[in-house]
């Protein structure tokens, strides 16, 4: 065999339980030779060359049999479980892409564009440059797409709508972004992670999920105020262990997570409000608002919010809600 064969190995690690979903993924790259061993990442045993050819391989896969990949194939494999943890449902899933290819991984991902876009949506970038510049027709900055690139500055287009899960994560370098005018959505640990030190927040935001800036400069200076509310409109997080909690007027929106977040010492099952005054502003109550909030007894709902499913999800006032929900003729 004249040249060398890499396999590209892209795996992605996910455990969901009560529809949170966390961890890890990434890709690395195998130099392979007849008879090698190697080991997958997150998997103890390790996958066998039992046949290499200039445009073919055969490999054995743990616990998957055999598969033969010819020269820039890809192989799906997926692992998974199911079990009980607590009293919840927790799915673990392990998945990996396997490609053979007669390029390394290095000089591969030198061949692909900057930007991947598909149908309005940005789904993976690989920034040549400190600046990234998103073109205008993007709607969607896809789950991780910019996650842990070395950007320092990201220019988005007019057309953008929605940031997704994880989006600009771990991107260090990171320390302001100008979010355009009608963006809509800002996701889950969208930029956590990063050196985000300001960001505006246009009038057209109608969703701020939980933990968007989790661990970043900005969200440091005020993350131990009683309440942290975003654009006057946001009640993004209460940190305050009042048996009655009376939100601010001009308040819109109850983020996910509002009442949830606790700091790791904090005792939520015995330190949780017990009444909550919402002011008529509010509009909206988004998912797991006030999950954990077992004290909870009273709050002062209207026909009038949009209220998630899981808003009162493990709190005291579920059953309340239910009655809240029959009284309206709706079913939870």
């Amino acid at each position: 065999m004249a040249k060398k064969l890499y396999l590209h190995i892209k795996w992605d690690e996910t455990r969901e339980k009560n529809c949170s979903r966390a961890g890890d993924d990434g890709i690395y790259d195998v130099e392979i030779n007849e008879g090698d061993e190697f080991k997958l990442i997150c998997h103890l045993k390790k996958a066998t060359v039992t046949k290499l050819t200039d445009d073919e391989v055969t490999l054995d896969i743990p616990d998957k049999g055999e598969y033969i990949l010819r020269l820039n194939e890809t192989a799906t494999i997926r692992y998974s479980d199911g079990h009980q943890s607590c009293g919840d449902w927790v799915d673990e899933r392990l998945t990996y892409e396997i490609k053979l290819s007669d390029m390394s991984l290095d000089e591969y991902e030198a061949s692909l564009p900057e930007l991947d876009i598909k149908d309005g949506v940005l789904i993976n970038a690989r920034p040549k440059g400190e600046v990234a510049v998103v073109p205008e027709g993007v709607v969607e900055i896809g789950h991780k797409a910019f996650c842990e690139t070395k950007i320092k500055e990201v220019v988005l287009p007019s057309t953008l709508k929605k940031i997704s899960w994880f989006a600009f994560s771990e991107c260090r370098y990171l320390k302001r972004v100008t979010l355009p005018d009608g963006l809509e959505s800002l996701g889950f640990y969208s930029f956590a992670d990063t050196g985000l030190e300001d960001i505006n927040f246009p009038s057209s935001l109608m969703k701020i999920d939980k933990c968007t800036f989790q661990n970043t400069p900005f969200f440091e200076k005020i993350e131990n105020k009683k309440f942290v509310i975003f654009a006057d409109r946001f009640l993004y997080l209460y940190n305050g262990y009042d048996d009655t909690v009376e939100v601010p007027d001009g308040v819109e929106v109850i983020c996910s997570g509002a009442f949830t977040s606790r700091k790791p010492d904090d005792d939520y099952c015995f330190r949780t409000p017990k009444r909550i005054i919402l002011p008529g502003s509010v509009k909206r109550i988004d998912e797991y608002a006030f999950k954990y909030m077992y004290g909870l007894q009273e709050i002062n709902l209207s026909g009038d919010i949009d209220i998630a499913p899981t808003a009162f999800d493990q709190s005291g006032y579920k059953t309340n809600y239910e009655a809240f929900l029959a009284d309206k003729g709706e079913k939870k």
